[in-house]
C-alpha cells in the first residue's frame, strides 16, 4: 500500500497533526511504546496546552524575531483560541488560570493523550508504535520511509519527531540526521527552557524558595555590555537558579556568563538605592534582618547574607557601620553570579535550534528543499517560553501542515 501521509514521531505535533487529518490512508509511526509520552510530563503531568494570549503577543514569546515572523502565519491559521474551540467542540474541557495558562479541565496531561489517541483512531489512521524510523529517502513520485526490516512508500512526509530535551521521552535529536540527510541544514541544537548552575554557589540551602519580579542584567564572559535584561520569578535550587526569567532566557546564556541581579523589586537601582537608605533610617530601631524581611527577602535569603558579610542577624540599623551597610546594599542591588553551565537536555523542557527556518516554508510548513516533505513542532528551529507556548506552537505549525497536505492532495488528485 502507498500512503498518502506518514508521520515520524507521536509528540504534541504529531498526535495533533494526525487527528486532523483527512480521511485517507495514513500512517503514524512512533518509535516509543506509548505516544505522546513528553506530554504527560510536561507542566508537571497537568499539561499547560496553550496560553490565552493573542496572537500578536504570543510571538513576542519566542525570543528571536525570525522565529516570531516564522510563527506568524500559523499562529494567525490556528490561534490558541482556536485551538481551545478545537478541543471543546470535540468535548474535551478545559480552564484557563488567572495567569493566562491553559489546561485540561481534570490537570492530567494522560487525560490530553488519550483524548487525541481516541481522534485518531476516529480518523481511522494507521498507527505503530515501536517503530523508529532510520531512512527517508525520495524514490521517484513517492517517498520511502524505513523503520526496521519494513519500508513505508508514501506520497507526502511530515516529521514531527521533537528535539533533543527528554531524550527518555523519544525526544532525542535523532530526526535531525533524517533532515540533514536530505539537504536540511540544523542549527546547533541547545538546552532551552533550562536551569543554570552557578560557580561558588552558596545558596543551597534556599532550594524551593522563590523571589517575584526581579530584575536581571545578563553579561556574556569578559563583556562590559549586557545582552539581555529581563524581569520576573526566580528559583533557588540546589546547585543554582530556576523559574521563569531564568528558564525563558536560557536559549541565550551561556557558560560563563554574568548574572547582575537586583532581589529588590523594582526598575531603577540608583532609585532603589536611595529607597533603601530611606527605608534604613526609618527603621534605624529596627534589627538588620526586619529591614531586609520589609523590602521583601524571604527569612533564609536574610540570613543568609547577613552571615556572607558577618552582621549578626539581631543587630540593630543604627549600629551597623557605613561600609556594612553599602556592602549589603550593594548586593542587595547587584548579587553577581557566574554560570557554570545550564541543566542537561535529560532535564531542559525544550530545544533552541533545529531545522534551520530558511529551508521551511513559513505559510505551508513544507520543505524549500524537498518538495512533499513537512516539518512541524520542536524539530523546527522555534522555542517558546514556559506558559504553552511550545505546545501551541507544536499545535498550530502541524495544524498549518495538515492543512497543506490536504490542499496538495486534493489539487493532485483532481481529473485533469
Amino acid at each position: 500500500m502507498i500512503y498518502d501521509l506518514i508521520i515520524v514521531g507521536g509528540g504534541a505535533a504529531g498526535l495533533f497533526a494526525a487527528a486532523n487529518v483527512p480521511p485517507g490512508k495514513v500512517l503514524l509511526l512512533e518509535k516509543m511504546e506509548t505516544a505522546g509520552k513528553k506530554i504527560l510530563i510536561s507542566g508537571g503531568g497537568m499539561c499547560n496546552l496553550t496560553n490565552c494570549d493573542e496572537p500578536d503577543g504570543f510571538i513576542q514569546h519566542f525570543g528571536a524575531r525570525n522565529k516570531a515572523n516564522f510563527l506568524k502565519p500559523s499562529l494567525y491559521g490556528f490561534s490558541p483560541e482556536m485551538a481551545v474551540r478545537w478541543f471543546e467542540d470535540r468535548g474535551f474541557s478545559l480552564i484557563t488560570r488567572e495567569d493566562g495558562k491553559i489546561f485540561p479541565a481534570d490537570l492530567k496531561a494522560l487525560s490530553l493523550v488519550n483524548f487525541l489517541m481516541k481522534e485518531i483512531a476516529i480518523k481511522g489512521v494507521e498507527y505503530r508504535n515501536n517503530s523508529p524510523v532510520s531512512k527517508i529517502k525520495q524514490a521517484g513520485e513517492f517517498f520511502e520511509v524505513v523503520s526496521g526490516d519494513k519500508i513505508f512508500p508514501s506520497r507526502f512526509v511530515l516529521i514531527t519527531a521533537g528535539g533533543k530535551s527528554f531524550p527518555s521521552t523519544g525526544s532525542d535529536g535523532a530526526a535531525y540526521a533524517l533532515a540533514r540527510s536530505m539537504g536540511h541544514r540544523i542549527i546547533d541544537p541547545t538546552q532551552a527552557l533550562a536551569s543554570v548552575y552557578i560557580d561558588s554557589y552558596k545558596y543551597g540551602s534556599l532550594s524551593g524558595s522563590s523571589l517575584r519580579d526581579i530584575q536581571i542584567d545578563f553579561f556574556h564572559r569578559g563583556e562590559k555590555k549586557r545582552y539581555l535584561q529581563s524581569r520576573g520569578d526566580l528559583l533557588f535550587t540546589h546547585n543554582g537558579l530556576s523559574g521563569p526569567v531564568i528558564l525563558n532566557n536560557s536559549r541565550f546564556i551561556r557558560s560563563g556568563d554574568v548574572l547582575d541581579i537586583c532581589l529588590v523589586p523594582g526598575d531603577n537601582r540608583e532609585v532603589l538605592r536611595e529607597e533603601l537608605q530611606k527605608e534604613w533610617t526609618a527603621r534605624g530601631g529596627k534589627t538588620v534582618k526586619t529591614f531586609l524581611k520589609a523590602i521583601g527577602l524571604f527569612s533564609s535569603l536574610a540570613e543568609n547574607l547577613l552571615e556572607s558579610f558577618g552582621i549578626n542577624q539581631a543587630a540593630l540599623c543604627h549600629t551597623v557601620g557605613k561600609k556594612d551597610r553599602n556592602r549589603l546594599f550593594s548586593s542587595l542591588l547587584h548579587l553577581t553570579l557566574t554560570v557554570s553551565g545550564k541543566s542537561s537536555f535529560s532535564a531542559a523542557m525544550a530545544t533552541a535550534g533545529g531545522i534551520d527556518l530558511g529551508d521551511v516554508d513559513r505559510k505551508t510548513m513544507e520543505s524549500k528543499v524537498v518538495p512533499g516533505l513537512f516539518f512541524a513542532g520542536e524539530i523546527l528551529d522555534i522555542d517558546g517560553d514556559t506558559g504553552g507556548y511550545n505546545i501551541q506552537a507544536a499545535f498550530s505549525t502541524a495544524f498549518t501542515a495538515v492543512r497543506t497536505f490536504s490542499a496538495r492532495r486534493e489539487r493532485e488528485d483532481r481529473p485533469v
